[in-house]
């Protein structure tokens, strides 16, 4: 199972990376040798800016599914206000845990390095 995931993130980030790329060949070429301008920079600035906004509206939307992997019905009990929260809990909870502040120099070695070495 978790080679399958696996296999499958690492063909979503090589696939975004891919897109990403080819926006960015398209959006800052303007014809003069390799050179970029200002406004081709701000505007590939806006397009992946609103890509990101659009993404993360989309994955507050997502269906919750049960154990076995079925979508569950809406609750009409929990209100958006309460999901909100819940999402923020979950997601700044594993910040104070003491294995993910010690892995956080890592993490920023191994980004730190793919950016300049590559």
């Amino acid at each position: 199972m978790i080679g399958n995931f696996n296999g499958e993130f690492w063909g979503m980030f090589a696939g975004h990376q891919f897109v990403g790329n080819l926006m960015s060949l398209f959006l800052l070429k303007d014809g003069t040798g390799g050179t970029t301008s200002g406004s081709g920079t701000t505007l590939l600035y806006i397009v992946f800016v609103c890509s990101m906004t659009l993404g993360t509206i989309l994955m507050c939307f997502l269906q919750k599914r049960n154990a076995k992997g079925e979508e569950t019905l809406p609750d009409s009990s929990i209100n958006f206000y309460s999901s909100i929260v819940s999402l923020s809990k979950s997601v700044i909870a594993p910040l104070f845990n003491l294995r993910m502040l010690l892995i956080i120099p890592l993490i920023a070695y191994s980004g730190l390095q793919q950016a300049f070495v590559w």
